[in-house]
């Protein structure tokens, strides 16, 4: 069992990133930028700690499928978009399906996310409920890909 210093010493790493975007967006000279180039950061930084602090193996399963289920959800709403019933007029290009997301090719980058995540589930030694989820998941996610027309995201 991990003692709970080092998610201490985690939180105390960024309280002091975040006084650090704080003390730069104030003596900045573009507020803009800073605010942007810090907020870039900050997720960068809460996405290091979450992925430090869920590195054993009973939270990395749930994880994976917090990360397929975004996915599946992102697909959805995008091949819905596509077939007309939501607005999608800040699509680049409106025949490829880019979901919230401005271009298909970063859609297409996303999507490689939970798809990888699944199969790496459906074939790891997990029990068969593990398994079920991904199997699910894999054809909404292929096709979404698939619709995104996009080969530059897809070498990703």
């Amino acid at each position: 069992m991990r003692s709970p210093a080092p998610f201490r010493l985690n939180l105390f790493a960024l309280a002091g990133i975040i006084g650090l975007f704080i003390l730069n967006c104030a003596v900045s000279v573009d507020r803009h930028m800073a605010v942007l180039e810090g907020v870039k950061f900050l997720s960068l930084a809460i996405a290091g700690l979450c992925f430090y602090e869920f590195r054993d193996e009973r939270y990395t399963r749930p994880f994976l499928c917090v990360l397929i289920a975004a996915g599946v959800f992102y697909s959805l709403y995008g091949l819905v978009q596509a077939h007309g019933e939501f607005p999608h007029d800040y699509w680049a290009n409106p025949g490829q399906v880019s979901s919230r997301l401005v271009n298909s090719t970063h859609f297409a980058g996303f999507l490689l996310m939970p798809l990888m995540a699944a199969l790496g589930l459906l074939f790891s030694n997990a029990r068969w409920i593990w398994k079920f989820f991904p199997l699910l998941a894999l054809p909404v996610l292929s096709y979404a890909l698939l619709r995104t027309q996009s080969r530059s995201g897809w070498l990703c």
